[in-house]
């Protein structure tokens, strides 16, 4: 049988040491994978946003569109003053 050995004090706080180390790295990686899942959900949120206000201005433009068919029915082309209200028909 083989006799035992034991390691140094200084040998075991090294071996200690590095142990803990690891376990910091990896509560720092599942720390760090949490954030980047939650920066991934609120990039998600704001991409949605992007596309909802796109559709928005999509739909501003078509109203737009419309009204200015509507007024132009009515009032012919020209422009508009909107400090005064007055209609200014084109020559």
């Amino acid at each position: 049988m083989a006799e035992t050995k034991k390691f140094t004090e200084e040998e075991i706080s090294e071996i200690k040491s590095v142990r803990d180390k690891y376990t910091e790295y990896t509560v720092l990686f599942g720390q760090l994978e949490v954030q980047k899942e939650l920066i991934k959900r609120q990039l998600s949120q704001v991409e949605n946003s992007i596309t909802n206000t796109w559709e928005n201005y999509n739909n501003l433009i078509k109203s737009e569109e419309a009204l200015i068919k509507k007024l132009n029915e009515k009032y012919g082309e020209g422009t508009l003053d909107l400090d005064s209200g007055e209609f200014i028909p084109q020559n």
